[in-house]
């Protein structure tokens, strides 16, 4: 799984697939490195490819990169950085919309 299988999908989300985005990859990425250093601090297990053998996770600076932790945690990745994005918004409906992605992420990790 690919950073950008995980930005696609938030992108999507925020309703904003079609280029120019609204949300900037760059911001985007930072946001999904910051989920999946969370996903391994509170899930060390994330890191496991087979038993007895843990990933070292790397850290997420390009679309292109591959994810140390698996698709297990796609949805909790992608519910963290659509949560971030909303959050820099202002608007009331989207603070609500990214309190729900919060709790979402906590509840799949």
């Amino acid at each position: 799984m690919t950073a950008n299988d995980v930005i696609t999908q938030v992108w999507e989300q925020l309703g904003d697939s079609v280029e120019p985005h609204r949300y900037a990859s760059a911001d985007l990425l930072k946001w999904l490195d910051q989920a999946e250093q969370r996903v391994c601090d509170q899930r060390p297990d994330a890191l496991l490819t087979s038993p007895g053998v843990v990933a070292t996770r790397t850290t997420v600076s390009a679309l292109t990169d591959e994810l140390t932790i698996g698709a297990t945690f796609r949805p909790a990745l992608i519910d963290y950085v659509t949560a971030r994005a909303q959050l820099r918004e202002q608007e009331q409906a989207n603070a609500s919309r990214a309190t729900l992605h919060v709790q979402l992420f906590a509840s799949e990790v």
